[in-house]
Order: C-alpha cells, then sequence, then structure tokens
C-alpha cells in the first residue's frame, strides 16, 4: 500500500503558494507564487512571473534547484530516479519514485527549470508505506510479451522500445489518499504508446 503526497488539496497548495491564497471550485488555487490546479492525484503548478536569475549553466545545477523546491514536499524524494532533457530557457527534470528498485509509473514528477527558477511542476506522487504481497508470484516477461502481442492490430507492425516491471494504479483520474499499487510491466511502442500488463501471475 502506497500513501499519496496529496494529502488535501488546498494544504498541498499552501505548501507551494503561502497561506494566502483563493479558490474558486477546490480544484484549483491561486496566489502570489502562482497556481496550482488538480485533477485526481495529478497536480500543476505554474510560478507567478519573478525576475528572472541568471541561465542554468547545467543539468546538474537544474536537479538541484528543482530538488531544494521538492524536498519539503515529497516524500521519499531521495529514492527517485532523476532524468533531465533541454528545454529553452533551460531544463526539464523528471522524477520518478521507486520501490525497491521498481519504478512507480504513477508517481513521477516533472519541474521546468528556466533562467535559474522553478516555472512548472506537474505530475502525481505515491511513497510506499508497507509491502502489498503481490511482489512473491509475477508473470514472467515472454508472458507479457505474448499477452501485449495479442493486443496489436493485426497486418501492422509494432515496434517495442522497452519494457520494464514496476507498480501502477490502474484506476485513474479519481483520487485516492492511500492505494494498492499493482505489479505491471510497462512496455513501450515506437509511436508513443505505454501498455501496461499486469505483472500478477493467476498460477
Amino acid at each position: 500500500e502506497a500513501d499519496n503526497a496529496i494529502e488535501d488539496y488546498e494544504k498541498f497548495a499552501r505548501t507551494l503558494l503561502g497561506d494566502d491564497i483563493n479558490s474558486v471550485n477546490g480544484t484549483s488555487f491561486s496566489g502570489n507564487g502562482g497556481k496550482v490546479s488538480f485533477n485526481g492525484d495529478l497536480f500543476t503548478f505554474e510560478a507567478a512571473e519573478t525576475v528572472q536569475g541568471d541561465a542554468v549553466g547545467t543539468a546538474s545545477d537544474a536537479q538541484n534547484i528543482a530538488k531544494k523546491y521538492l524536498v519539503d514536499l515529497l516524500p521519499d524524494l531521495n529514492k527517485a530516479d532523476v532524468s533531465s532533457s533541454i528545454i529553452p530557457d533551460g531544463y526539464r527534470i523528471v522524477f520518478t519514485n521507486k520501490l525497491g528498485g521498481m519504478p512507480l509509473f504513477n508517481s513521477q514528477v516533472t519541474v521546468d527549470v528556466c533562467m535559474g527558477s522553478v516555472k512548472k511542476i506537474s505530475g502525481s506522487w505515491f511513497y510506499k508505506t508497507e509491502s502489498s504481497g503481490n511482489e512473491n508470484n509475477l508473470k514472467s516477461i515472454t508472458s507479457a510479451l505474448i499477452e501485449c502481442i495479442s493486443m496489436f492490430e493485426t497486418g501492422k507492425g509494432t515496434e517495442i522500445t522497452s519494457i520494464d516491471l514496476g507498480y501502477t494504479l490502474f484506476e485513474e483520474n479519481t483520487y485516492h489518499k492511500s492505494a494498492v499499487l499493482i505489479p505491471v510491466w510497462q512496455i513501450c511502442t515506437a509511436n508513443g504508446q505505454e501498455i501496461h500488463i499486469d505483472a500478477r501471475s493467476s498460477e
């Protein structure tokens, strides 16, 4: 089982924006620091326009800026995988949480660091509190590939680019204060598809 870093929309918004905030419908908040919106487990933060700092010199610099911004917001941040890519005026930093070396596909936060400051944060974040007990009897990678290939349209070749074992939540677009994580094989294709195959064995 895993807990959501977002215990309460308003509380989470105040952490990002400060105490002086306004809300129209309970899922969108604004303040001097910018605005935050929520959709189920997902959040998006857009910073207010501020005086820009110096251009970020390296991806490592941008990662450090992002980590300092998130360290009090996202539990277990130090366990996450971190990757970066170049965007106009800065870098996009992606944090993916891991449990026992396996990624949480529904627990990923993206941070845009531009001209020395955080401009946008989006994603969702779960952290594990106890074992689900689903990791002991898992479907093989071969079985997962066979099941995946059966979903492809007959006569059309589909290139599989990666396959990884991790956890996910099958139920999306709704809020979970806590959730049972399901082990899955995530299969990615060259045309941008992400297919999740339930890794729990039926045997």
